[in-house]
């Protein structure tokens, strides 16, 4: 398992995250090793506690432990107990584990959902905050699509929100969230193919001359 690349500048946060996939790819190792080396067999011995995913899943639903901070701009993707972490990824995770999720919890974190609908089609992250495409691929509404075309660029990029930059991300929330709704209209996708091949061309320059860059780095070794 490679990685994640750091662009050759460390930092704390990549640091500690090698030291995780350090100790992963360990545990892996040993496992691998203990079972003669036979990934068929390393497969049968890996377990899911679904339960205990689950209890932790809707724990967390209920309301973050006090070692998580809170961060209100990402707000919309939770609800009111549980501000710090995106509660699409909670949600999503306990479909995956074919949780049965109750009328209860939809209904609290539909009534977020009320509370940072903006009026001009969009999703804010919380109260008194400009919609964001980020907050948006986890709530949507029919005045979507009229927020999306004040947002897109004649280039076929988007913003991810009013005076706000201009990435990929924004490009893939609208096709989710327009191929969601069934409003991936040819005026709504003009141009957005291009500005999101180009992109990828840029990426792929970018990942060239690093490459480059390494190898001349070598030959100075």
């Amino acid at each position: 398992m490679d990685r994640v690349p750091d662009d050759y500048f460390p930092t704390s946060t990549s640091m500690a995250q090698g030291e995780v996939e350090n100790a992963v790819k360990r545990k892996y190792a040993k496992l691998f090793v203990s079972v003669g080396g036979s990934l068929s067999a390393m497969d049968a011995r890996l377990k899911l506690y679904r339960d205990d995913h689950i209890k932790y899943l809707l724990n967390l639903l209920e309301g973050l432990p006090p070692e998580f901070d809170v961060l209100d701009a990402i707000r919309a993707f939770s609800h009111t107990s549980s501000p710090s972490i995106n509660v699409v990824f909670f949600l999503v995770s306990l479909i995956c584990l074919s949780t049965l999720l109750t009328v209860r919890l939809v209904g609290r974190v539909s009534q977020f959902r009320q509370v940072s609908e903006d009026g001009t089609g969009g999703f804010a992250g919380g109260d008194c905050q400009l919609p964001h495409l980020v907050s948006c691929y986890a709530a949507v509404m029919e005045a979507i699509y009229k927020w999306f075309m004040k947002i897109k660029q004649p280039d076929g990029s988007f913003l991810v929100h009013e005076g706000g930059e201009i990435d990929v991300r924004g490009s893939y929330c609208v096709a989710v969230i327009g191929s969601l709704l069934n409003i991936l209209t040819p005026e709504l996708l003009e141009n957005v193919p291009e500005f999101i091949a180009r992109q990828v061309r840029i990426a792929a320059m970018a990942a060239y001359a690093k490459a480059c860059a390494g190898v001349r780095a070598d030959n100075i070794r």
